[in-house]
């Protein structure tokens, strides 16, 4: 992994840059300081429509921060040199990963004053498990500003540090700059002007304001911005001084630049409209446009369109290898059953588990974080990137070989057999081992499990037509199946994978009013809420679970139960009521109490 933060970000920019042009796509991730910050009710529900979701999530980013972000460039081709001498020369991928440490740009203005860190404690204990460096990005994160507000900042502060009033910088910022000047000016008187030029590094504060500061107090002295955290004062005579107020802007220019240098990453991936590719990618890119771009937008379909604008080839992993988990050929060993990245990504590279990708695309990381080959990083965003990459050019994998084994299939006038795709090569037909039995990857092919010549399937550069279909296709829930799909409709992302509805119909009893029913709901795992007396709906995470709770509804509790499952079924529910299940018997007990004290006050007062 390269470390990217402010003391080297000058250096890196522009091979981060050629990377993001030259590769086949790029992998993104990102980690942050809360989940469910400025939210009064931090469970979602699987009953969120995809306009609710976004607002929860809108919510969070607005109060939130972006403290780090990871990128990982893949390029697709012959491998360079490596250890291992059967690699080389070799069709894969090559990876380079960047770990950026992310702070707001510290101008001290109040008028560009930074939103304050609010974070949660679970999130921030949980990124410190992960071995997450605070300290690093309060001193030394790269810094960044809204696109937005990059041209009103030039535009304040051209005017040159003369025009600047002491109520406009940050009281924190110029008690802290004001304290630092004094230590620099008895440094200055300390010298008795025997020196005409001086030099002081590691400076702490805002940088602006220290030279406006500094400037004021010495008006014989001009001040040279050199490092974000130094500078140079030389002494110059009133008339050039002057002369400088009004016509050097070397520091207003070196500020803005200094101060916008993160943002350049994120025009970049604008610019190149190369395929972005993550794990479920939704929040990533809900901070990404909030970091460097602007407000997000209020409006779910005013965000839509901004997203499709900004970036329209994405692809997120999380929606890719769900649809995967349900294909008969593909995932016919469970490779995609995984729900979590790390667990994808472990099966699917580990020679015990990866069964059918015996033959997948070889990976080379860059020399500078060869340890993420064999060590585990999870949760550090460069990596959580790399993982996300390295799944998305399986699922390629997994679509090219199931394509080519039914153009096989189609050519020799046959049916693509449910095992093509797994089956032994040195055993024709066989069929497939037990499940969990552990089958060694061989180089040679002589035991591999897959029937697919490798180097077919390595050389194809446009392989990533495989997955157009799922371009566009956003993870919008954690909990249900639900899509939001950037380039169309939002049928998929206001649906849930499959719900089961308990009814009576009329001269029935209630079924919301039946004891049994109420016992089974208290104790009930998944997700409901009642839309009448005569209806209940509960939402469940898999069509099989839906089934088993159809059954024990009609044979437990003799109740009518009906399943909607939204992959083949058009019988979708009615939008969610504004009180679910939970509010309403809040609203009955509090109801409850209140006549209890009325009646209570009514006796008392006889």
């Amino acid at each position: 992994m390269v470390s990217v933060t402010r003391e080297n970000i000058k250096e890196l920019l522009p091979e981060i840059e050629a990377s993001i042009a030259d590769s086949f796509f790029v992998a993104i991730d990102t980690e942050f300081s809360g989940l469910n910050l400025g939210l009064e009710e931090s469970r979602e529900s699987r009953f969120d429509s995809a306009e609710q979701r976004y607002t929860r999530l809108r919510k969070n980013v607005k109060e939130a921060s972006l403290l780090q972000l990871g990128i990982t460039c893949f390029f697709n081709g012959p491998l360079g040199e490596s250890t291992d001498a059967e690699e080389n020369g070799e069709i894969g991928y090559r990876a380079t990963c960047y770990n950026v440490v992310l702070a707001p740009a510290d101008t001290g203005l109040l008028e560009f004053e930074a939103k304050p860190l609010a974070a949660e404690w679970g999130a921030m204990r949980f990124l410190r498990s992960h071995h997450f460096d605070l300290n690093q990005v309060v001193s030394v994160g790269v810094p960044h500003m809204k696109a937005m507000d990059i041209d009103h900042f030039a535009q304040r502060i051209s005017r040159g540090t003369a025009a600047l009033q002491h109520n406009d910088i940050d009281k924190d910022s110029l008690r802290q700059a004001e304290s630092e000047v004094q230590q620099l000016q008895r440094i200055i008187d300390a010298d008795a002007g025997k020196t005409t030029e001086f030099v002081f590094e590691n400076l702490k504060c805002a940088p602006y304001i220290v030279h406006a500061l500094l400037r004021e107090v010495q008006p014989e002295m001009w001040t040279i911005p050199l490092t974000w955290n130094s500078l140079k004062a030389v002494v110059v005579n009133p008339a050039k001084r002057a002369e400088l107020e009004q016509t050097d802007r070397t520091l207003e220019e070196w500020v803005v630049q200094e101060s916008t240098i993160g943002g350049r990453i994120f025009a970049k991936l604008v610019e190149e409209r190369k395929a972005i590719v993550g794990f479920q990618l939704l929040s990533d890119m809900l901070f990404l446009i909030d970091t460097f771009y602007g407000e997000l937008p209020k409006s779910y379909t005013g965000f839509k369109a901004l997203i499709g604008d900004l970036f329209p080839n994405m692809y997120d992993g999380k929606t890719i290898t769900q649809m995967l988990s349900r294909h008969e050929r593909i995932n016919t060993f469970g490779h995609f059953d995984s729900p979590s990245l790390l667990e994808l990504y472990s099966t699917l590279t580990t020679p015990r588990t990866s069964g059918m990708f015996a033959h997948a695309p070889l990976f080379q990381l860059d020399i500078r974080h060869t340890h993420y080959g064999c060590e585990t990083h999870a949760h550090e965003a460069a990596f959580d990137a790399f993982m996300s990459g390295v799944v998305f050019v399986h699922a390629i994998f997994a679509l090219s070989a199931d394509k080519l084994a039914e153009a096989r299939a189609l050519a020799a006038h046959t049916t693509t057999h449910p095992f093509d795709l797994t089956r032994e090569s040195n055993q024709g037909g066989s069929a497939p081992p037990p499940a969990g039995s552990a089958r060694r990857v061989m180089r040679d092919g002589s035991s591999t499990c897959h029937a697919l010549p490798p180097l077919v399937l390595r050389q194809v550069p446009q392989d990533i037509e495989t997955v157009l279909a799922y371009r566009g296709l956003l993870y919008i829930h954690m909990c249900a199946d639900k899509c939001l799909n950037i380039f169309g409709d939002d049928e998929q992302a206001n649906r849930s994978k499959a719900w089961v509805r308990l009814f009576s119909t009329d001269g029935e009893v209630p079924v919301a009013e039946s004891p049994l029913v109420k016992a089974f709901l208290a104790a009930l795992a998944y997700e409901h809420y009642v839309k009448s007396p005569m209806e209940i709906v509960i939402a469940c995470t898999t069509s099989d679970r839906a089934a088993k709770v159809a059954e024990y509804a009609r044979r437990g509790l003799s109740v009518k139960a009906e399943i909607f499952d939204s992959a083949v079924s058009k019988r979708l529910i009615s939008p969610m009521p504004t009180s679910h299940y939970g509010t309403m018997m809040l609203g009955v007990f509090f109801l409850s109490n209140l006549f209890g004290i009325a009646w209570y006050s009514l006796l008392r007062s006889k």
